[in-house]
């Protein structure tokens, strides 16, 4: 499944991950003594930490590419790059009607995926 980035930096799981580790704190220092709960929220950010950091979608490149290419088949592999393509190009689409410039990151995704095969 191919995490897309919802709130700022953070893909859907990663949100989920400083989300339940936010709440688990907030319940710690309501609930507990503070130096139990203190402690206890150090390493639970340490962990949701790590989960967020171990949940980060792979860079996109070559061989992110590739790995799909391999994983889908090639039927399935064209379907995804066609939507991947047709994505990227709505999210140009909508920067240009904001006004935003163009964001280089989407361009060089989008000329990756277009030559792929060639």
């Amino acid at each position: 499944m191919d995490d897309e980035k919802i709130f700022g930096p953070l893909t859907f799981t990663q949100l989920i991950y400083a989300a339940v580790g936010g709440g688990i704190i907030y319940l710690l220092q309501n609930n507990v003594k503070p130096m139990l709960a203190d402690i206890s929220s150090v390493v639970i950010v340490i962990i949701a930490l790590c989960l967020i950091k171990r949940a980060s979608p792979p860079p996109f490149d070559d061989k992110y590419i590739n790995t799909k290419r391999n994983e889908l088949g090639m039927e399935e592999f064209k379907k995804w790059k066609q939507r991947k393509i047709a994505m990227i190009e709505a999210q140009i689409g909508l920067r240009k009607e904001k006004g935003l410039a163009v964001d280089p990151e989407l361009e060089r995704v989008k000329h990756l995926i277009e030559n792929i095969d060639k």
